[in-house]
């Protein structure tokens, strides 16, 4: 067998999760000590008001942080800039030009006396010494990154400096998360300005509580992030990056993948072009019927609206209203998840190096109404996002043909397909599930698809 390794070595995620400030004071530590119900009473008060005034603090810490980052965000790109157009370009009168560089690189202040790289940071310190250092240093490091993706673009005059408005979040760099641990059922950590956190995980579908636990083990790396404050909730975009076991991948495995409306996805792993198993995904009456449901019930409300008299209700009504088509979205979206898991999942267990399959990227001219019921094409992408970064290689071959072809004999006619489900060769009298044979042949198809078929 000839072996692929997987060549993909780090992977990097992030998360958006909920942090809640922790706070401590000392009356705290007198509850167990006093039994009296009405000086217990009084001192819970007086806890109570304490900690809403270290949470205003805290807040209002944060809000000042805010307020300055976006400000030295276009500070720091302004100086890059400007400095770019002054030594790019002769804009200075030759008797002046001399001089002005030359303290500009021997004035122990000048900007000059250092890398481009950290010219942000120099000006980011000296205007802005309020902000915690990992702020500074996080916000430099984004600031040289966009000025070098649009540097060129703006000398040429084909964009304007990038501005960052006061919405923009607050980069930190990793070692601001400092003891990040477990306390009871909580995991907690130590933040800039002795601030303490605790993550709130919620309902946690994305499985973030463990992501962060393996963050606890070594198991996963953090790396640079940012947070940000709506004034109700405060939420950290963790970025987090992990080094791939080594997986053997094998040239001769192939997974092929039809995509169908009587199944939404048929999945035949093929060795050497020979099936060896299929595995069907999904289900077209689950999907079609929550679908339709969706739209049936979105109709309902509309026709309500419609014959609905101003009040308070037809607010409400027109909210959820406007809610379905987002609602509908989301769960379409969900599925293509799902599926899109499982095929690379499927094609790793069977350690496939390839998975073939249609391309799809004409489909809406072709049929519509698989468009508007099924998003192959969201769920395709999907797929070969997420094989890229287990370094499996996703082919998209010429759909033509591969449901009317005999994987048993290779003869092609349209009669071979009986009915939606049912391959029957008119050639060689193969019988196959319709769906199976089209994956088969996917999986041995080699032309990609390059233009239309005329």
């Amino acid at each position: 067998m000839i072996k692929k390794k997987n060549s993909v070595n780090i992977t990097t995620i992030t998360r958006k999760i909920e942090v809640v400030p922790i706070i401590h004071v000392d009356a705290m530590d007198e509850l167990d000590n006093i039994s009296d119900k009405v000086e217990l009473k009084k001192l819970r008060k007086k806890i109570d008001e304490d900690v809403k005034l270290k949470k205003n603090e805290i807040y209002k810490t944060i809000r000042f942080w805010k307020n300055l980052v976006y400000r030295a965000f276009n500070r720091g790109m302004t100086s890059l800039m400007g400095l770019t157009h002054i030594t790019d370009y002769n804009i200075l009168k030759d008797e002046h030009e001399k001089d002005f560089l030359f303290k500009l690189n021997n004035d122990p202040d000048g900007i000059l006396n250092t890398s481009l790289q950290n010219v942000p940071y120099r000006v980011i310190v000296k205007d802005f010494p309020e902000l915690p250092g990992y702020i500074k240093e996080a916000i430099s490091n984004s600031v040289y990154s966009k000025y070098k993706q649009y540097r060129y673009d703006i000398q040429t005059g084909k964009a304007s400096i990038p501005s960052f408005n006061k919405n923009q979040p607050i980069p930190f760099k990793a070692r601001a998360i400092k003891n990040l641990r477990t306390e009871n059922d909580d995991i907690v950590f130590d933040f800039l300005n002795n601030i303490k956190f605790k993550f709130d995980f919620g309902k946690d579908k994305s499985g973030n509580k463990l992501i962060i636990e393996k963050i606890i083990s070594g198991e996963y790396k953090l790396g640079g992030s940012s947070f940000t404050d709506d004034g109700k909730k405060t939420f950290f975009n963790i970025t987090v990056s992990y080094e791939n076991k080594k997986i053997e991948l094998y040239n001769e495995i192939v997974i092929g993948v039809d995509l169908g409306i009587n199944i939404p996805v048929m999945i035949a792993v093929c060795k050497n072009g020979k099936m060896i198993s299929t595995k069907s995904v999904g289900s077209r009456e689950t999907f079609l019927d929550k679908r339709n449901s969706i739209i049936k019930a979105r109709r309902r409300l509309q026709s309500d609206l419609t014959s609905a008299k101003s009040g308070h209700g037809i607010g409400r009504k027109l909210r959820i209203f406007n809610d379905f088509g987002s609602y509908e979205r989301n769960w379409v979206k969900n599925q293509n998840h799902i599926f899109s898991k499982i095929i690379v999942e499927t094609a790793l267990t069977n350690k496939a190096a390839t998975i073939k399959m249609e391309d799809l990227s004409g489909i809406g001219d072709k049929n519509k109404y698989l468009l508007q019921r099924w998003s192959y094409y969201e769920l395709q992408q999907m797929v070969i996002y997420k094989a890229k970064q287990v370094g499996i290689e996703v082919i998209l071959v010429n759909p033509k043909y591969t449901s009317q072809k005999c994987s048993e004999c290779g003869h092609i006619h349209e009669d071979n397909r009986k009915t939606q489900s049912l391959m029957d060769c008119v050639s060689c009298g193969h019988v196959e599930n319709a769906d199976v044979n089209a994956a088969i042949n996917i999986s041995r198809a080699v032309k990609l698809k390059k233009e239309k078929e005329e």
